[in-house]
């Protein structure tokens, strides 16, 4: 069992402890957020939930980073969110001071957490809260082309009219603009599959964050369970293979920046 630390207690942060309580893995859960008491309303009301889902799971809340010292992950959900017509690097001015606040406060925690970044642009944040906090490499590592995956199955299993349970795909590359949907990676009840529209499900795939945005002003179901799948694979040590923001150190001719590829991750993180 394990504790995980969450930084950012809006609707993504409040979303994935609700998600986590459904998960075996986890038996701690720290809502971490400047505005206390939205923290602690959380706190408060996840507790009720855990009453009537008859689970056993510590829950906290706290304004400071410092209450993260015992978590194995830290997930940081913290920063604006991206608003109709904003691309996610349009965030980039907003939530870079953010990410460098959590980076130094992080820092003055006694032993290395595998930290999973959320926050806009995950490529970009996640690369340079490494740089702060000079982990070891594989510790730290941005989240967001495992729901571009999710998203994309979604897409074919809609066009295809086959079960999403029988699609394999992957989604690579920068999680915003420039992602890349591997088509030739697809497949469905394990054979490959021909996708005549390609550049239509690829506008698609685009487009739908957008879209989620435009309709309900936010995401926030989509990327919580990919992430407790993310964290769940960490905890559980499954070696699972998971697209995720990382520098690949040369892999697919790429360095020195995170980009999203496909990785082992497992409980020292991505290994």
């Amino acid at each position: 069992m394990a504790s995980v630390a969450i930084i950012g207690s809006g609707r993504v942060g409040s979303t994935l402890a609700y998600s986590l309580l459904y998960s075996d893995a986890v038996d701690e859960l720290v809502l971490i957020d400047i505005v206390k008491d939205l923290a602690d309303g959380e706190r408060l009301d996840l507790y009720h939930a855990t009453s009537g889902l008859n689970r056993d799971v510590e829950i906290s809340s706290s304004d400071s980073v410092d209450a993260a010292k015992d978590s194995d992950v830290v997930v940081v959900t913290a920063g604006f969110p991206r608003k109709p017509d904003m691309t996610r690097m349009d965030l980039l001015k907003k939530n870079l001071g953010i990410i460098r606040d959590v980076g130094e406060k992080l820092k003055g925690l006694s032993h290395q957490p595998i930290v999973i970044v959320v926050t806009n642009p995950i490529d970009v944040l996640s690369y340079f809260l490494q740089k702060v906090l000079e982990y070891d490499w594989g510790r730290v590592f941005g989240f967001g082309n495992s729901l571009d995956t999710a998203r994309l199955k979604f897409i074919v299993s809609q066009r295809l009219k086959v079960p999403l349970t029988s699609i394999e795909a992957i989604v690579m590359g920068q999680h915003g603009e420039h992602m890349v949907p591997v088509f030739s990676q697809l497949k469905v009840r394990g054979k490959p599959v021909e996708i005549e529209d390609k550049e239509g499900v690829r506008k698609e795939l685009l487009g739908s964050a957008a879209r989620v945005i435009a309709l309900k002003k936010g995401t926030w179901f989509g990327p919580s369970a990919c992430l407790k799948e993310l964290i769940e694979s960490v905890v559980l040590d499954r070696k699972e293979v998971i697209p995720v923001s990382i520098d690949p150190k040369g892999a697919y001719g790429v360095s020195g920046v995170h980009v999203g590829v496909p990785a082992v991750v497992g409980k020292r993180g991505v290994e």
